[in-house]
């Protein structure tokens, strides 16, 4: 869910010069206790490395068109690479705002083993992304949202 404080902090990013950018997340409840420790750190971490996940992104189009949009060679991490490719051409930007994106994810997988995917993709490099049969985790049949029981 993206909010009008959300619209108006990437018009503002993109007034001031911002090729594009992203805005830091938040869950919709229940979430894993976890999480607590984990999504603070993960926001600052993508603040100092100016990269975004799936949930919000936004770029001016000439910028889009000009690095090639999504690479649809990759069935993860698109979105990492179209910031990388941003952020070659001037600022990109994390806003203060935040949007609400769902928890299911962290409902119906465990913390390892959503590091045991997370891991697996890292370890087999490039092709741990080209490959739609390592990321079970986004292609294989949903599981059952345990909302209620984090």
């Amino acid at each position: 869910m993206i909010s009008a404080d959300v619209v108006s902090g990437l018009q503002r990013a993109i007034e001031r010069g911002a090729v594009g950018g992203g805005a830091a997340i938040r869950f919709d409840a229940p979430t894993p206790r976890w999480l607590d420790f984990v999504l603070p750190a993960s926001i600052w971490l993508a603040r100092q490395l100016r990269i975004t996940g799936g949930a919000f992104l936004f770029c001016r189009r000439d910028a889009f068109d000009a690095v090639g949009g999504f690479d649809e060679a990759l069935y993860a991490a698109e979105e990492i690479r179209l910031c990388r490719q941003l952020r070659a051409r001037g600022d990109f930007v994390i806003l203060r705002e935040s949007v609400l994106t769902s928890g299911r994810k962290l409902r119906t997988y465990s913390a390892f083993e959503l590091l045991g995917a997370a891991l697996r993709v890292g370890f087999a490099g490039p092709a741990g992304v080209q490959d739609r049969s390592r990321l079970a985790i986004w292609y294989d049949p949903r599981r059952r949202d345990r909302r209620g029981s984090p």
